[in-house]
This record gives C-alpha cells, sequence and structure tokens, in this order.
C-alpha cells in the first residue's frame, strides 16, 4: 500500500494495490480504477470501460491494439 500525500502525517488521497486505485486509505475504499497490467479501467471489475491502454513506451486513451 502506498499513500500519497505531504509527510507521513498528512491526508491519504488514493490506496495503490496490486489491482486497484482506491479513493482514500485502506482497502474497504471506493474503487476508482482497476487495474491489470495492460488496461485502467473506470471503477472495480474487469469488464467496465477502459480509460487507458500502455505498453512499451506508449500510454493510449481508450482501448486499442497492442
Amino acid at each position: 500500500m502506498k499513500m500519497l500525500g505531504k509527510g507521513s502525517n498528512g491526508t491519504v488521497l488514493y490506496t495503490l494495490t496490486d489491482k486497484y486505485i482506491r479513493q482514500g486509505k485502506g482497502d474497504y475504499y471506493t474503487v476508482l480504477a482497476t487495474l491489470d497490467g495492460t488496461y485502467l479501467r473506470k471503477g472495480k471489475g474487469d469488464y467496465n470501460p477502459v480509460l487507458y491502454i500502455w505498453y512499451g513506451n506508449y500510454i493510449r486513451q481508450g482501448k486499442g491494439k497492442l
């Protein structure tokens, strides 16, 4: 888990895990995005709309060809 914010006692904005980006601090907060190694999807789930795709040196908006 990583915390983004000012100092160790600052407000935690996001929690990053191996699969999810959550709002706030902790494993039970709202899931903003799902990561699967290639796609960043909106919300929680493997079938939600793709926001970004990345591979190699490129990050592209939406779902595209690798």
